[in-house]
């Protein structure tokens, strides 16, 4: 596959909710910046799961994703014990790389835009070409169930 952007987007993402736990936040109750990436680590786990491919999977067939970069913006802050709904989907799929986008809101507000790209390689660290069935399970649609985040 060539450097291009990918079929899905975001009418094809994944939604995942959680709730903000006492021991995400710094002492205002107010989240740590650095949490939100394991919310991006909730919605994309979940993106793939939901698309019959899990991480796990992938892995047992010889392929790692690796974070080769990532980025946020914050709009405003998440508190304690807000239920926030994570959003993600994939923006671009090239030979050897996949990008995720994210929204991270309080109902209807806006909290958080991020990206997190992820190189595809193999056992010894070497890139390799981001495998067909991988594509294919990226541009689906959800299709198996999913136990809530």
């Amino acid at each position: 596959m060539t450097d291009s952007t990918s079929t899905c987007g975001p009418h094809n993402q994944t939604i995942v909710v959680a709730r903000v736990l006492y021991a995400d936040t710094d002492k205002m109750g107010v989240v740590y910046h650095a949490n939100y990436f394991r919310w991006f680590e909730a919605g994309r786990g979940a993106y793939m799961r939901r698309r019959g491919l899990a991480y796990s999977r992938i892995e047992a067939g010889g392929i790692q994703l690796p974070l080769v970069e990532c980025g946020i913006r914050y709009h405003r802050s998440a508190l304690y014990e807000d239920l926030l709904t994570v959003r993600a989907w994939v923006t671009r799929i090239s030979a050897v790389q996949v990008e995720f986008q994210y929204e991270i809101a309080r109902g209807d507000e806006l909290l958080v835009t991020g990206f997190t790209r992820h190189a595809t390689i193999n056992g010894e660290n070497r890139p390799v070409r981001v495998p067909d069935d991988l594509v294919a399970a990226l541009n689906s649609a959800e299709n198996t169930p999913d136990v809530p985040y």
